[in-house]
């Protein structure tokens, strides 16, 4: 069992590490995805593994390591909350 603690730095990080990753998705775009066939899975591949490692890293580092069902689901939820939060802060 996890302190609570532990979990609300858990919860909060995969958020923003979710958030994180759809900006670097958006800021990277045109050097993933505007070239050859092969360079598009290289460069996609090499993506998703530098933000896995670097993941799995932070969570190593705050939660020694005990990864969550529901760290994963906040990962996806930064993700795709990413462009309507980004959109309301710029007004």
């Amino acid at each position: 069992m996890i302190d609570l603690n532990i979990q609300i730095k858990l919860i909060l990080f995969s958020f923003f590490f979710g958030m994180l990753f759809k900006y670097f998705e958006i800021k990277l775009d045109k050097f993933i995805h505007k070239q050859k066939p092969i360079y598009n899975i290289i460069n996609s591949f090499t993506l998703i593994m530098f933000f896995s490692l670097l993941y799995f890293y932070n969570i190593e580092y705050i939660a020694m390591g005990i990864l969550h069902p529901y760290s994963i689901l906040l990962v996806i939820l930064g993700y795709l909350l990413y462009k309507p939060i980004a959109t309301f802060l710029k007004k």
